[in-house]
C-alpha cells in the first residue's frame, strides 16, 4: 500500500502512518494554496487514476509508483486554470457505486469512464465535492455541504454534518473536511487534534458507527491538506 498526498504534508502522513507516501509537487495552474492538493489533481475510480497529462510527466515518480500497484494512468482533456470552475474538472466525490459531482465543470472522460461502469451520476452544486466530504466506507460519509448530504442521505447513505469553519487552509476562510482527513483500511486519519473541534463529538459517532479507528496528527488545529490517495496493490500491470 502506498499513498499520494501533498509535498506540504506527505512526510508527516508517511511518519503518522507509516505508509509510504510519495510527495505531490506543487501544479502551477492551479491557485497556490491548493496547487499540490490530492483531492484536486487526481480522481481515482476503482483501478484507474485520472489526471492532467501535463502534471504526470511533472511528477512521473509518483504516478508510476501507482501504475506499479496496478492501476492505469488516464489523461484528462480538460485544461485547469487556477479559478473556479476551471480548477475542478477532477474534483469528483466516489461514494461506492456513486460519483457526485459538478457535471458541467467534471472532466468529460471521467463522466464516460463512470457511465460505461454503470456509476450513479449525481449532479451537485459543489464544484469541490471531493474536498468536501470525507467517505469513511461506501455507507457513510462526513460532509459540510448541504447539497451533497440530501443526495446521498436519500439514497440510503449514513450522513453526518459538520461545521467546516475550523478548519484552516492557508489563503481561504475555511478549509474542508475531505481535504483534512482519509480513510486507510480501518482507520480515519484526521490531519489535526478535533478536541478543540466544534463538531468533534460528530466525527467520533462517524468513526465509532463505521468501526473506524480515529487517529489525529497532533496539531492544535485540523488542516486541508487536500486529503490523501490510498492504492493497494491489484493485480495486473498497465503497459
Amino acid at each position: 500500500m502506498i499513498a499520494l498526498a501533498s509535498c506540504n504534508f506527505s512526510d508527516e502522513l508517511w511518519k503518522l502512518t507509516g505508509i509510504k507516501t510519495y510527495p505531490l509537487k506543487p501544479y502551477s495552474k492551479l491557485d497556490l494554496p491548493v496547487s499540490s492538493h490530492a483531492d484536486m489533481l487526481l480522481c481515482v475510480i476503482e483501478s484507474n487514476v485520472f489526471c492532467y497529462e501535463d502534471y504526470y510527466k511533472e511528477n512521473i515518480d509518483a504516478f508510476e509508483s501507482v501504475r506499479k500497484q496496478g492501476y492505469k494512468i488516464n489523461f484528462v482533456s480538460s485544461k485547469c486554470q487556477p479559478k473556479y470552475p476551471n480548477d475542478v474538472s477532477l474534483n469528483v466525490l466516489v461514494v461506492g457505486k456513486k460519483i457526485l459531482c459538478n457535471v458541467n465543470h467534471t472532466a468529460k472522460e471521467i463522466i464516460d469512464f463512470a457511465k460505461n461502469l454503470n456509476y450513479e451520476i449525481i449532479n451537485v452544486k459543489q464544484g469541490y465535492s471531493a474536498c468536501s466530504t470525507a467517505v469513511l466506507d461506501e455507507n457513510t460519509i462526513i460532509t459540510s455541504d448541504i447539497g451533497i448530504a440530501k443526495e446521498l442521505k436519500n439514497r440510503g447513505v449514513n450522513v453526518y454534518i459538520i461545521n467546516n469553519q475550523q478548519i484552516v487552509l492557508d489563503g481561504y476562510s475555511c478549509g474542508f473536511i475531505g481535504g483534512a482527513s482519509c480513510t486507510i483500511d480501518d482507520k480515519l486519519v484526521i490531519f489535526g487534534e478535533i478536541e478543540n473541534f466544534v463538531d468533534k463529538s460528530i466525527i467520533k459517532v462517524a468513526a465509532e458507527q463505521s468501526k473506524k479507528k480515529l487517529i489525529c496528527l497532533p496539531k492544535n488545529k485540523i488542516f486541508d491538506f487536500g486529503g490523501a490517495k490510498i492504492f493497494s496493490k491489484i493485480d495486473g500491470y498497465f503497459i
